[in-house]
């Protein structure tokens, strides 16, 4: 999975979508959230099995894919980013 996209515009998705994310969970995947690529659109959702926020953006790809990655450390990781255009890429043969 590979896409570029406004580093600004990524990072403020993925703060909305957090509200929804618990900060601990019994179930791991609840503290992440759900990164859905297909073609230029990235579709970010954020769950807690009872409320959920989900919110799109459109990106640069002709890839598609999807993961779970935790919250926090992505928004974080996302902020810290120096330029204003971010290019993002996930190997798929990583077994998590």
């Amino acid at each position: 999975m590979k896409f570029k996209c406004n580093r600004n515009k990524l990072h403020e998705v993925i703060t909305n979508v957090s509200r929804a994310v618990p900060a601990k969970s019994n179930i791991a995947a609840l503290e992440g959230i759900k990164l859905s690529l297909s073609g230029d659109t990235l579709e970010v959702t954020g769950y807690d099995l009872a409320f959920g926020i989900r919110s799109s953006i459109n990106v640069e790809s002709e890839d598609s894919g999807e993961l779970v990655v935790n919250a926090r450390l992505f928004a974080e990781t996302i902020r810290r980013m120096s330029s204003d255009d971010i290019e993002i890429t996930i190997d798929e043969k990583t077994e998590c």
